[in-house]
């Protein structure tokens, strides 16, 4: 069954099991708590189409976001640091010095009078970019992204240097 807020996810629940499947064009990735299971999802999905499997053991790419699997210690690593970093290229700012948090402490982004940043395109650009590595693999950032998109119409230069640090974070991350 789909999955209500995003047609691309199906869920399928049972009494002690639940298998999620996420489709996007000709790609898809299925989560399932059992082997059993695993193999129960690839024999229904194969009665209809053709499966072309990844070795999970090692690294591997799913719309741009690389995965990573260590079945031993039971993680999955998700990363975007070729995105992140072909922003940061963009920007000139592949050498700049990272920080551990993505806004600063105490900063009041709304308070008091500022100069409006005057690239209002590359502010939009930079939001939207921002927007879909937290939506993706960044949720740590979900935040001050989301708070930021509000300024897309007149981003200030307080902005700007916000969007910038949250660049400076997630070159450290």
């Amino acid at each position: 069954m789909p999955l209500g807020s995003d047609t691309g996810i199906f869920l399928r629940k049972m009494a002690a099991s639940i298998t999620v499947i996420d489709t996007h064009v000709d790609d898809s990735m299925g989560i399932c708590l059992s082997k059993e299971e695993e193999s129960n999802l690839k024999a229904g999905i194969q009665k209809f189409y053709k499966i072309k499997e990844k070795d999970t053991s090692k690294p591997f790419k799913v719309l741009g976001i690389l995965v990573t699997r260590d079945t031993h210690r039971g993680m999955l690593k998700l990363s975007q640091a070729e995105y992140i970093n072909s922003i940061l290229q963009q920007l000139e700012m592949a050498n700049c010095n990272p920080v551990v948090m993505p806004t600063d402490k105490g900063s009041h982004l709304h308070k008091g009078k500022t100069v409006t940043y005057k690239n209002k395109k590359q502010f939009q650009a930079l939001t939207g970019s921002l927007t879909s590595a937290a939506m993706s693999a960044q949720p740590d950032i979900g935040y001050i992204t989301q708070f930021l998109s509000q300024t897309n119409k007149r981003p200030s230069q307080r902005d700007w240097n916000a969007v910038k640090r949250v660049l400076c974070y997630l070159k450290g991350t």
